[in-house]
């Protein structure tokens, strides 16, 4: 299923990014803390990204683009400094334990610069990196 997403996202370009808060997640924060759920669309694909609450654990599907339904809650368009830019390079890293708890994208450049991880069965959302501007 990895390498299915890799090949599918690779040099796709980002277009949406939607977010879903936890429903306890009442601030307004930059970048948004206690996300529920994660959608990243591209022309053709859409990435689901949500957190495993009994393992906290990643859980990441792919499907074609608007294939995810998006609750009335959801944040779209966040990241702008995402859209119209190409994914180069995907990473799925396992802890020392064993669990599947990050997920990062390169964005117009190979190095890692969208991070996704878990903690607390929500997600955390980090830019990083030169091309993220």
């Amino acid at each position: 299923m990895m390498q299915e997403i890799r090949d599918r996202l690779d040099g796709e370009i980002v277009r949406a990014v939607h977010i879903e808060r936890c429903e306890y997640d009442d601030e307004v924060d930059d970048p948004p803390h206690f996300v529920e759920r994660m959608v990243l669309e591209t022309d053709n694909v859409a990435v689901e990204v949500t957190v495993d609450a009994d393992t906290d654990e990643l859980i990441v599907q792919c499907g074609e683009k608007g294939g995810f339904d998006l609750k009335p809650n959801a944040q779209s368009h966040r990241f702008p400094e995402l859209l119209d830019k190409y994914i180069i390079g995907v990473w799925f890293a396992v802890n020392q334990k064993g669990y599947f708890d990050l997920f990062a994208l390169g964005v117009d450049e190979f190095l890692p610069n969208v991070i996704i991880s878990c903690q607390a069965s929500s997600l955390y959302i980090r830019l990083a990196g030169a091309a993220i501007k």
